[in-house]
This record gives structure tokens, sequence and C-alpha cells, in this order.
């Protein structure tokens, strides 16, 4: 007579068993990977608007004229618009609406930039995710240079 062979496999108790464990360390990391998605579209958007001012200033000193940022209708977070004044005016950069209803920029809605380089005022932008509570401040120096930071205005 031939010896039977050993069966190999998971019981489906051993199964069950392994999902649940699944499913629950699943439930634990939902919560903190939605605070990372949060934390990472505020800081998207507020380098997104730290770079637009870049540009302006750089097209300002090229230009040898005065270019502003101006945020569009509701703020911001509507998107912005960097042109020259002198006229005739012309748009250099369109940033579109964020696609976030829990996005805020509150603070300036414009910022301009002599042709020197230099900011006609301080302004600061506060970029804020409403549902989390993360925050990040958008700083222009009259110097000109601008600087991000992780608390709020």
């Amino acid at each position: 007579m031939k010896a039977q062979a050993k069966e190999r496999g998971f019981t489906l108790l051993e199964l069950v068993i392994a999902f649940l464990l699944l499913a629950v360390f699943t439930a634990m990391a939902v919560p903190s990977f939605q605070a990372f998605v949060a934390r990472n579209k505020v800081k998207s958007a507020s380098e997104q608007l730290q770079s637009a001012l870049f540009y302006a200033r750089s097209e300002a000193v090229k230009r040898s004229q005065t270019v502003t940022l101006s945020c569009n209708g509701g703020g911001c977070q509507q998107g912005w618009v960097v042109a020259t004044t002198a006229s005739p005016t012309i748009q250099l950069a369109v940033q579109d609406a964020f696609n976030d209803s829990y996005l805020a920029i509150s603070g300036s809605t414009t910022a301009s930039i002599n042709r020197n380089g230099r900011a006609a005022a301080a302004v600061s932008f506060n970029v804020t995710r409403t549902d989390q509570g993360t925050q990040r401040c958008v700083k222009l120096y009259l110097s000109g240079v601008t600087d991000v930071s992780d608390v709020g205005c």
C-alpha cells in the first residue's frame, strides 16, 4: 500500500484570518494616508505660487517693466495670471483653478514686481487645506525674494 501524501495549502480559517488582519491594517493606514495627500496638495500649491512669483520677477527684470501676479476672482485657489502692466498688457503665464474644494489661498490677491526685481509691497499668501488644517505661507519680501514656510502667515 502507498503512503498517503500530505496535502499542502491553507485552510479556509487561515485565509479568513489573514484577510481580516489585512483589512484591519489597511483601516489603520487610511487616515494617515489622507493626511499625507492633504499635505502634498498644500505643498504643491504653495510651490506653484512661489514658482509663479520667481517667474514674474525674472520677466520684470528681463523686460525692464513692472509685472504683476493677479489672482482670479474668488482667490488664488481659482488660479492666477502673470502679466505686464505697461500698455499693451501681455499675459505671460496663466494658472488654472486647483481641482480641490478644500484648498484655500488667502491673504494678498496681487503682487507687483518692478523692473529692478523688487516688490512694490511685501505680500503673503496663506495656502490652507480646510479639512485637515494643513497650511503653508508664501511670502514675497520688498527685496523680491520669496520664502515658503510650513506655518501659516
